[in-house]
C-alpha cells in the first residue's frame, strides 16, 4: 500500500472534483439559447478578435519552443 503526500491527496482530490463537473453548462447553454431566439444575443467582435490574436500568438510561441505564459 503507498501512501501519498499531501500534495498528492490534494491534487487526487482536484481531479475527483473534476470528473464530478458537467461537461455542459446547460445553464449558460439555456441562457444563449434563450438570447438567440429572442434576437438580443450580441457578439464583441473586439474581443473575438483579441482571443484569436491571443491564441494564435500562444500556438506561435509554442511551436517556436518559446516559454507561453
Amino acid at each position: 500500500m503507498s501512501r501519498h503526500t499531501g500534495c498528492e491527496d490534494y491534487v487526487l482530490q482536484l481531479l475527483q472534483i473534476l470528473e464530478e463537473l458537467p461537461d455542459v453548462r446547460q445553464d449558460k447553454v439555456d441562457k444563449l439559447r434563450k438570447q438567440i431566439q429572442q434576437g438580443s444575443y450580441q457578439v464583441d467582435a473586439g474581443r473575438v478578435a483579441d482571443r484569436i490574436l491571443e491564441e494564435a500568438l500562444k500556438d506561435l510561441l509554442y511551436r517556436t519552443g518559446k516559454n507561453v505564459n
